[in-house]
């Protein structure tokens, strides 16, 4: 997968888990990835942990 498209489904992933509460099999459905796994996997190694680590950190941060 050319890193473009990994850039782009792991930019609207993270938009996902910031404004809606779906889960992260839904997000990573929505965003291309068939297996929740290895979205868990390629956002881990983009964003440096896991989307629910993400969420959880992100909304925290918004919530001030």
């Amino acid at each position: 997968m050319g890193d473009w498209i990994r850039a782009h489904r792991v930019s609207e992933a993270s938009k996902r888990l910031l404004h809606t509460d779906e889960s992260i099999e839904e997000i990573a459905g929505r965003v291309g990835w068939q297996d929740t796994t290895h979205f868990i996997r390629q956002f881990k190694k983009a964003q440096g942990c896991t989307p629910a680590a993400w969420r959880k950190s992100q909304r925290r941060r918004h919530r001030g």
